[in-house]
């Protein structure tokens, strides 16, 4: 049985965990003032949902054109588990292409993400449909690490492409947040 890895809400290097009764909700991007919202809308059993956003970090943009997706994946204090991570399947709200991948830690550890990219009509997306080749967002008794080169990536999206996240090893980390820089085409 697999234990929910809800996402933590991150701005500007903050974190906090939005599973709690009173933070339970879903983040989305009011398109009027272009500002990140935590609606009051529960979600029926999972813990999370907020998966980065197509103009915030959740906030900044790295620059003018490239936009920021930052994913969150907290532990609840436990050691991650191996797998999909539950709650994190993000649709991808316009064209363009991925330019670097960062990767931090709570602590020094390892953690192996792999990344799937499907269509909606073949939604969900699996191992079959990785996009990061063998340069997987890594880190090795590290705490952070960064590929600007993204070797052997799929690395152009369409808009309504999913995406899907899944931890193939871990060792110590109780939480990491994975940023995918990207440009718009």
């Amino acid at each position: 049985m697999s234990t929910r890895r809800p996402i933590r809400e991150t701005n500007l290097g903050k974190s906090q965990d939005i599973s709690s009764p009173r933070r339970l909700g879903r983040l989305v991007l009011d398109n009027l003032n272009r500002e990140p919202t935590l609606m009051d809308t529960p979600l029926p059993t999972s813990p999370l949902t907020i998966v980065g956003g197509a103009e915030f970090r959740l906030g900044a943009k790295e620059t003018i054109s490239q936009d920021i997706l930052n994913i969150g994946i907290a532990g609840g204090g436990l050691v991650l588990e191996t797998g999909v991570v539950d709650g994190a399947d993000f649709e991808l709200p316009f064209n363009g292409h991925f330019v670097a991948a960062r990767l931090v830690s709570d602590a020094v550890g390892s953690i192996v993400i792999d990344i799937w990219k499907d269509s909606y009509a073949n939604f969900p997306p699996t191992v079959a449909d990785t996009i990061t080749a063998s340069a997987k967002p890594t880190l090795s008794a590290a705490q952070r690490s960064e590929d600007t080169t993204l070797v052997g990536w799929t690395r152009n999206f369409i808009k309504g492409d999913w995406l899907r996240f899944n931890i193939d090893s871990i060792a110590t980390i109780t939480g990491c947040n994975l940023t995918l820089s990207v440009e718009r085409d």
